[in-house]
């Protein structure tokens, strides 16, 4: 064997034991868990060459070689990995070999048979429909604002968590709108940087300040042109209650339930935080996550005239309906364009919820849906009759 081959391979074993004994420890010392599931979790991580790459509720507590190992690009990993919910902690594991999906769920399946304490789960790609936009050059310099400013007094204004692809900060859209960006907005570079490379989270951003435009705008990027991990998303949420938000909006979601989505959506709401979540744009009755939990807000789309979007799921588990066809709003480069779906009608759905909570002040979710059902603009038929629609 050459002596670089020897080389990469020790130090890969040494990379595999050292963090398998860090993800054991780390478990260990806030879970009785036993012996017999400590020595399977240290197996399981030998066989499939798994690491602990992340504490997706505590990221300052990773510890430090872990992110010196993981300097080494030939040792890094964009793969889809493992969640380790523990109860109290989410550990992202991910693989330095490439796995395949079907492998990768036998993978969950053998992990969770060995170690009943905890629940393993893939980390699920996020779906965020990107629907055709129709640009118009407004002939507007992107340098000509050199700083945002509000008039306002924000003491008292609705702090509102867009959790999405970034955004365009500069834009001229919000030239009147305040936008905190917090430490490590960007989950995905662990960093400050939330430019909007996909063009989606500007487009919400942007229908949110205009109806909504006291509110307080606070970016998280969970996507990017790569696309996103649920393991994101629980960063993300996690990073908006640090953040002291009162509303959280989510255009985006996952097919498959998750036990660890839930658990923080359920955290967020525990702290009082109303979240409004797209129901998806399959055109389908099956649920779509978060919006189908029962501590969101689940937003279908319709028509200007109320009739349901073609592309917007339904059912039981949607609560309101709003407009989400031809909606106008910035994009990326100072532009402007339309788009269509759940993504929009959830936009819309968030910023009349921060209006209500600034007028009427602290409302549970319950409330907020109560509310909004205090309407005589319901779906008139179809998939979403009765449904109330917030035009």
């Amino acid at each position: 064997m050459e002596k670089s081959k020897t080389k990469k391979v020790a130090l890969l074993a040494f990379i595999t034991v050292i963090l398998t004994i860090m993800v054991t420890a780390f478990v260990d010392n806030r879970n009785n868990i036993s012996e017999e599931s400590i020595a399977a979790l240290k197996e399981l991580n030998t066989d499939y060459d798994m690491v602990m790459t992340d504490n997706l509720l505590d990221s300052e507590d990773s510890p430090q070689i872990m992110t010196d190992i993981f300097a080494y690009d030939q040792y890094s990993t964009v793969n889809r990995g493992l969640i380790a919910n523990t109860g109290e902690d989410m550990i992202l594991l991910q693989p330095l070999n490439e796995i395949s999906d079907t492998e990768l769920k036998k993978i969950a399946q053998e992990y969770n048979e060995k170690i009943p304490e905890i629940y393993f789960e893939i980390d699920q790609d996020i779906a965020v429909t990107e629907d055709a936009i129709i640009t118009e050059d407004l002939n507007v310099v992107t340098n000509t604002i050199t700083e945002m400013v509000s008039t306002e007094d924000v003491s008292d204004a609705i702090r509102v968590a867009v959790i999405d692809s970034g955004m365009q900060e500069d834009h001229v859209r919000f030239s009147d709108t305040t936008i905190e960006i917090e430490d490590g907005a960007n989950v995905i570079d662990e960093n400050s940087d939330v430019e909007d490379d996909v063009g989606h989270g500007t487009h919400i951003a942007g229908i949110i300040a205009k109806n909504a435009p006291d509110a307080i705008i606070i970016p998280f990027k969970i996507v990017n042109k790569d696309g996103g991990k649920l393991s994101n998303v629980i960063k993300a949420v996690n990073g908006a209650i640090e953040a002291d938000v009162q509303v959280i909006n989510m255009s985006f979601g996952v097919e498959e339930e998750s036990d660890s989505l839930k658990e923080i959506i359920e955290k967020a709401t525990d702290e009082g935080i109303i979240i409004v979540a797209a129901a998806g744009n399959f055109s389908s009755e099956e649920a779509f996550y978060p919006a189908a939990y029962d501590e969101t807000i689940a937003v279908a789309a319709t028509y200007y005239s109320g009739k349901k979007l073609e592309s917007s799921n339904y059912g039981d588990w949607v609560d309101v309906a709003a407009k989400g066809y031809h909606i106008y709003s910035s994009v990326p480069y100072n532009d402007y364009g339309f788009k269509n779906g759940t993504s929009q009608a959830a936009a819309l759905v968030t910023a009349k919820v921060a209006v209500l909570l600034s007028e009427k002040g602290d409302l549970s979710r319950d409330e907020v849906v109560d509310y909004f059902s205090q309407t005589d603009r319901f779906v008139k038929g179809g998939e979403l009759v009765d449904t109330p629609v917030l035009l």
